[in-house]
């Protein structure tokens, strides 16, 4: 119990939204501002649903399966190419909340001008509750310490093949420093 002269901690601010699927409209650019594509053949969908992280209003699915029969290699990518803004200067990589029911899922973060090779990002195996991904701006660069800096840049989403159904939900997609 609080007293009534009692001040709660100060919560940390959260880093500077890139995506959040909450604005006006968002259902019908989702298509526009995301591309999904495939190596195998697959029914996939990728819808804004609710509620989102932490009770919030919405997230993202991906959401499907493969077509048998499946090739090793088989995968869903989803991309999202954005511009920092001029404060992600302080910025070293990308932090979202995701959960799922899949073996295994990756998130890439590149500059848009990388090469088709350069993929540094992380793995993580989605649990049906809200887990915490960040995602570290590194890259090859000439700075000890790597930063978020326009142009634009590239946060992919990979799923692996498997022979179930799948779902993978993404939400708030921030800035950290």
């Amino acid at each position: 119990l609080e007293s009534a002269g009692a001040k709660t901690a100060p919560t940390a601010p959260k880093g500077l939204v890139i995506e959040d699927f909450e604005e006006p409209g968002a259902e019908e650019e989702l298509l526009k501002r995301w591309q999904v594509t495939t190596t195998e053949a697959s029914v996939t969908e990728i819808a804004l649903t609710s509620p989102g992280a932490d009770g919030g209003g919405k997230a993202m699915t991906l959401a499907g399966r493969f077509v048998p029969p499946l090739r090793e290699d088989a995968q869903i990518i989803a991309r999202y190419q954005f511009t920092p803004p001029p404060e992600a200067k302080r910025s070293h990589g990308l932090e979202l909340r995701a959960r799922g029911n899949l073996p295994i899922c990756e998130f890439n973060l590149y500059p848009k001008a990388a090469a088709p090779a350069v993929r540094p990002g992380i793995r993580m195996v989605p649990s049906i509750g809200w887990q915490t991904a960040r995602i570290p701006a590194m890259w090859e660069t000439k700075s000890e310490k790597p930063k978020l800096e326009p142009p634009s840049w590239i946060l992919e989403i990979v799923l692996p093949g498997q022979k179930e159904d799948f779902s993978l939900e993404v939400d708030e997609i921030r800035l950290y420093e």
